[in-house]
């Protein structure tokens, strides 16, 4: 009997702590300003760039801050595939606040011809600017300690690689 019951109280106990993750998943809000997509962290103040419902084109300017419903939110990513496929996309600002550079980010914007990665970033995901073909010279700064796998692969007009860091995890390729 009371093995039956504390076999009750863990599937209880499972079920509530499935219940509170999505909770904290859903908690997420994703909004549209000023033509870039965020997704919100209501507990951490954070807003991290995911990928919108149309190509971004030309030149995107990322703000250090957000402001959602008179909350402000520091960007602190550019979240995995945010800018995956923007073909048309060539310049790129991503402020000091930002400490990640997610899978994918960058992958295949074929014109992307500059980007300047602040010091604040610490790691650039895999396949990050992979087929970022207008890519010509790219710094990367001290504060990086990881670059994930193929990161730069098939960057073909990639001619200038600065790595500013003595103590950096590269990923293949």
């Amino acid at each position: 009997r009371l093995m039956l019951l504390l076999m009750r109280f863990r599937v209880v106990l499972i079920f509530l702590l499935v219940v509170f993750s999505f909770f904290e998943v859903i908690h997420a809000e994703r909004v549209e300003l000023d033509g870039v997509f965020y997704e919100l962290s209501e507990e951490a103040k954070t807003a991290s760039v995911v990928a919108g419902y149309e190509s971004y084109v030309d030149t995107i300017v990322i703000p250090e801050k957000v402001t959602y419903n008179e909350q402000e939110y520091v960007v602190t990513a550019i979240g995995d595939n945010a800018f995956y496929k923007c073909n048309d996309l060539k310049h790129v600002t991503i402020p000091n606040t930002v400490t990640s550079i997610g899978e994918g980010a960058f992958y295949q914007c074929w014109w992307l011809k500059e980007i300047q990665i602040p010091n604040s970033v610490v790691t650039v995901g895999a396949n990050a600017f992979r087929y970022c073909s207008g890519l010509t010279s790219i710094t990367i700064p001290n504060s990086v300690t990881t670059i994930g796998y193929n990161a730069f692969n098939h960057c073909e007009s990639l001619h200038s690689v600065t790595i500013l860091s003595s103590e950096i995890e590269l990923g293949e390729s």
